[in-house]
């Protein structure tokens, strides 16, 4: 059985017309008892607020950082949502750049590529160890294919440049596609371009220039 209590409740209604406050005693049952009285003005329309601008991550450091560790890298740098593909991440800088100190391993090759560019190609040898714990140093030799484009480049390297000289080489890492045995695989060469790159003999053997290569 429910039983519905009789309340009184005392509402100050103030009057527009003497700005004087009354009071009115009113019974409230069941039914729903409203109140008359001068209704407030609405309220004006919120403006809504422009969403927010999301920060895009300004270098492949913050980019790696973000993928590794989403949680530290929101807190410290304040950056976009975590990238999920390549596609999605704008990149606002980049940069492909080598450079190699080595020995000519074989007397540079000239030649004229089919877009008529002069082109020379020669194999650097650098040397390293590598360090393993608890085991002795082991020297390692990686051999890198070299491709000088360019009257201002290949016709120099190809005069001055013998097997055994120290270079300096300067260029960006290049792929090239090629089919061997029915699969395409991808062979690395360092490309060497004026302007931008660069090479200078640093240590030679005292052969004497070469002659030929183009002017």
């Amino acid at each position: 059985r429910v039983c519905w209590r009789r309340s009184v409740s005392i509402l100050w209604l103030k009057t527009a017309q003497n700005g004087q406050k009354r009071s009115k005693i009113t019974k409230t049952g069941v039914g729903v008892v409203g109140v008359v009285g001068r209704v407030p003005p609405p309220l004006p329309p919120a403006v809504p607020l422009p969403p927010p601008r999301a920060m895009q991550p300004r270098s492949v450091l913050r980019c790696a950082l973000a993928q590794l560790r989403p949680q530290r890298a929101w807190r410290t740098y304040c950056a976009a949502p975590t990238p999920t593909s390549p596609e999605k991440v704008e990149w606002r800088g980049s940069a492909n750049k080598i450079t190699l100190l080595g020995i000519v391993a074989n007397e540079p090759e000239f030649r004229v590529n089919v877009c008529g560019t002069e082109e020379v190609r020669f194999r650097l040898l650098t040397t390293s160890i590598n360090l393993y714990y608890g085991r002795e140093p082991e020297p390692r030799v990686d051999w890198h294919d070299i491709r000088l484009y360019g009257p201002k480049l290949a016709a120099p390297a190809f005069r001055n440049a013998h097997r055994g000289d120290h270079v300096w080489i300067c260029g960006q890492l290049r792929y090239q596609i090629t089919d061997v045995l029915d699969k395409a695989q991808r062979r690395a060469y360092v490309s060497v371009r004026h302007p931008g790159g660069d090479m200078i003999v640093v240590a030679a053997t005292g052969n004497s220039p070469r002659t030929g290569g183009g002017d």
